[in-house]
Parts: C-alpha cells; structure tokens; sequence
C-alpha cells in the first residue's frame, strides 16, 4: 500500500505526483463511475478513490474538459461522458472478431431467419459487438455495443455458465432484479440453470429480459479451451417456440463450432455436446 493525499492506496508511490500517477486516478475515477448506475458526488468519489476533494475535482475537471465525465447540474452527482461511448464504438471496430464472424453470422440469419449476434463480456456484461439483422418485422433491436446483464440474456448465461466460481458467486451477490415474470432471481434457481446450460451446451432466455423476444446462444471457445464469445440468434416468442429450440440450437452450436474453429480452438473435453440436445 502506498500514500496519496495522505490516503493509502495501492501500487501508487508517494511524493511527487507524476504524469503516470495523473493517467492512473482518472482512469480509477472512470472505473469507480462505471460501477454506480445512479452516479457519484464529488465527495463520495473522492472517499470511494481515497483522494481527498482537491484532487478529485481536478481530475474530474480534466476528464470533463474532455467528454468522459459529465455533472448533472442539478443532482451535482457526475456520470460516465457520452465520448467513452466514441472510444468503445472504436474499440468495437477495431475488434478482429466481428469481421471474422461475420461470415457465420450472415450464414446463421440465413438458416435460421432470426437476428444472429456476437457477443462478448466486459465488466460483467455481454456487448454486443458484431450483428446480423434478419427481415423479420418482429425482432431484437439491440445493436452494435449494446449491453446487456449476464443473469437474464442469453448470451449473458452463456458466459456465466463457463466462468470460474469465484466469478458466478461474486456476481450472483449483485443481485438479480425481476425485469419480466420469467426472470430468474434466486441464486439456488440460476446455479441450476448454469448446469442445464454446460450439459447441453447452449443457453436458452424464453422471455426472461423482454417478454416478447427468445434467444438461443451457445459459447465461442479459443485455443486456450477459453470462451472468447457468445454466438446465437434472437427473435419473436411468436416464432420461437419451445418445440423448435432444439433445431435452433443445433444449428447455432454449429455456427459456434465454425468460430471456434476460426480462432483455432474447440470445446474442452467435456463440454462437447449432442447438437441435438434438448431443454
């Protein structure tokens, strides 16, 4: 542990501040807001960053200048700035995975006649980051960058089921909110699906975000026996009906097969599944 402003805090060396230790508190300052939905005073930011209010309002002042830090004028709380949305739309394009992807993914729309997506987590959310919109009036509007929560999408328990334990115990902690009357919300509920999930190889969410909507997706794996992605199709419940996930699903486990097989990776030995498992 190290001294700032007379706080400690961790791998930062004391005494005079440096260009690194500057670049080092912003960044501390983003990560403390991106973790606060209804945003922080300067006050709680600083006692949340050990800072005192001096220098945090400095750094804020600068990060503002830029466009990555906003303050609602009346709250006085401050909120994550609409050019890190810029920077993570670049982030996105510069990605080499949806322009890998998106071959298979315009092959899955075709198949199956549903919206196929790419995803990946970040900051314990799936992002969506590559798209292939099918022509169907009724269909998912998510686009490119769009997040969305792990406990209640299907690409989002398609990673959760993969992480370590570590991982799905700190996560389930945050809570699992009701957002329609499918939602799982108990722990003990979602560690059963977690395992469903693994055995079959794909994840299902029959309404559990949005009543309206179902999504089949299954993992994308790399060399490394990692899930590097989240590959799966989305749709109408009108059209998506119980009985005709299993064929959805085979055709989307095949759609992931090719992926993996892109980054040069497969499923552990293990996690291979029948593609015509059931739900």
């Amino acid at each position: 542990m190290k001294m700032i402003d007379g706080e400690t805090r961790p791998g930062v060396a004391g005494g005079a501040v440096t260009g690194a230790q500057t670049v080092e508190r912003a960044l501390l300052v983003l990560d403390v807001l991106a973790g606060s939905r209804s945003g922080l005073r300067l006050s709680d930011l600083a006692q949340a960053m050990g800072l005192n209010i001096s220098t945090t309002s400095r750094v804020l002042g600068a990060l503002d200048r830029f466009g990555y830090v906003r303050r609602e004028v009346e709250t006085g709380r401050y909120r994550l700035g609409y050019r890190l949305l810029q920077l993570s739309q670049a982030a996105l394009e510069q990605s080499p995975l949806p322009e890998m992807a998106n071959p298979v993914l315009a092959r899955l729309m075709e198949e199956t006649g549903e919206t196929a997506t790419l995803c990946i987590r970040h900051d314990d959310r799936a992002i969506v980051i590559a798209r292939v919109e099918c022509a169907n009036p009724l269909r998912s509007v998510a686009q490119i960058g769009h997040a969305g929560p792990l406990y209640c999408t299907g690409h989002g328990k398609a990673m959760l089921a993969h992480l370590p334990e570590p991982d799905v115990a700190r996560i389930l902690t945050l809570g699992m909110p009701s957002l329609t009357e499918r939602t799982i919300t108990e722990p003990v509920r979602m560690r059963e699906e977690l395992v469903r999930i693994r055995d079959q190889g794909y994840a299902v969410d029959i309404g559990e975000r949005d009543p309206e909507l179902v999504s089949v997706v299954a993992p994308v794996w790399d060399a490394a026996g990692q899930v590097a992605a989240t590959c799966g199709i989305s749709g109408s419940s009108q059209r998506i009906r119980a009985d005709v996930v299993p064929g959805l699903a085979a055709t989307v486990m095949r759609a992931t097969v090719d992926l993996s097989g892109t980054l040069g990776g497969r499923a552990p030995e293990g996690r291979m599944h029948d593609q015509e498992g059931s739900i």
